[in-house]
């Protein structure tokens, strides 16, 4: 059976309310635009939905810099990019 509409909005809005206090960190979006988000072009779709759990329509949101995710997945697309540097042949292998 579905979910009443909205439930998903309220249930992920519920789960943003819950992360932030365990997570203080400062958001800093200009870092994360510059870092990430730049970056996301060499990634699918799908490859960022996996890493995040979100859906296609909001992803592409995010890797055109349309839209700023909550800072809940920001470490999540880091670590995917962290990925994509480590795998460039130009990486630093100290």
């Amino acid at each position: 059976m579905n979910r009443a509409p909205g439930a998903a909005i309220v249930e992920a809005h519920g789960r943003n309310r819950r992360w932030a206090p365990e997570h203080p960190a400062q958001r800093d979006e200009a870092r994360f635009k510059r870092d990430i988000v730049s970056k996301l072009d060499a990634f699918t779709l799908k490859e960022i939905r996996k890493a995040t759990g979100l859906s296609l329509a909001a992803c592409s949101c995010i890797r055109a810099g349309a839209k700023m995710p909550h800072t809940r997945f920001w470490e999540a697309l880091s670590d995917l990019v962290e990925r994509l540097v480590a795998q460039s042949p130009t990486a630093r292998k100290d």
